[in-house]
């Protein structure tokens, strides 16, 4: 039985690797001069020979001019000396900001562990932050450094909050403070209330609505707050959506509604609002 012959993702692999390395070579960097290149040197590969020949241009090593877009959009994937940088072949999520990447549109870098990740061209991030993203770590890692430098947190609570909305759509945005326990331990996670609701669907971290610019703004505005403003924020909150400014869980009295928790975080907390929470 005669050997395997060369595949054709072989054969394109190859002659990209010839393009690569055409100044070396001396020959031009097109398409019909690699292959007219990798044909003179034997007019028939196996599929044994094409991986040799692989590995011998892998093995000289190309030297290329730094593209300042494309050494900007590896400097914010966090992607340093890369094997190499193509760009994309297929639609994948974008390391960075999470959302897909259409095929030629991006890069698609190969990483020291041989790993490939896709990534958007510079500039072309989505400000909204999807899970398990680039931005998304970023978003969770700054929540967590500043609410660390607050005075005193309640681990063991959450927080809701209502705070005037900045784009004017409407009166109010909502949001909560709530902790999200993973294998390393538990994290502080800024979400978004939306439309009102505080069911899973709806309570949301990040996409379509939350994103780095909007959870450093929240943050921000939050870490400055005095605690008479903080308990307006909370009690906004409660009077807005009928919830308690701890749990998120319905008022279901007048009481209740008054002071804007209910009967079991007020027995824990002390009614009013949560004194545990000293922000200035």
């Amino acid at each position: 039985m005669s050997e395997n012959p060369m595949s054709e993702k072989q054969l394109n692999f190859a002659v990209n690797l010839v393009i690569e390395r055409a100044g070396l070579l001396g020959i031009d960097p097109t398409p019909t001069s690699a292959s007219e290149f990798i044909f003179a040197k034997q007019a028939n590969y196996s599929s044994a020979d094409a991986s040799q020949l692989i590995n011998m241009l892998l093995a000289v090593k190309v030297t290329k001019q730094a593209d300042p877009k494309t050494e900007s959009a590896l400097n914010t994937a966090g992607i340093v000396n890369p094997l190499r940088v193509i760009p994309n072949r297929f639609a994948k999520p974008c390391q960075v900001c999470g959302h897909d990447v259409a095929s030629a549109t991006g890069l698609a870098c190969q990483l020291s562990n041989s790993k490939w990740v896709t990534i958007h061209q510079d500039g072309m991030c989505s400000d909204e932050v999807k899970d398990g993203s680039q931005l998304h770590r970023h978003m969770e890692a700054f929540v967590n450094d500043a609410v660390a430098e607050w005075s005193v947190i309640d681990e063991s609570s959450e927080y809701y909050f209502a705070l005037a909305s900045h784009t004017g759509n409407n009166d109010l945005d909502f949001y909560g403070l709530v902790k999200s326990h993973r294998k390393g331990g538990a994290v502080w996670v800024l979400k978004r209330v939306v439309g009102g609701s505080l069911s899973d669907s709806d309570l949301t971290g990040n996409s379509p609505v939350m994103s780095l610019t909007e959870a450093k703004r929240v943050i921000t505005t939050v870490g400055d707050f005095n605690h008479d403003d903080w308990k307006s924020a909370q009690m906004l909150f409660a009077s807005s959506l009928g919830r308690c400014f701890c749990c998120g869980r319905t008022l279901t009295d007048d009481h209740s509604r008054e002071v804007g928790m209910g009967s079991v975080c007020e027995a824990k907390y002390g009614g009013g609002s949560q004194e545990s929470l000293d922000l200035y």
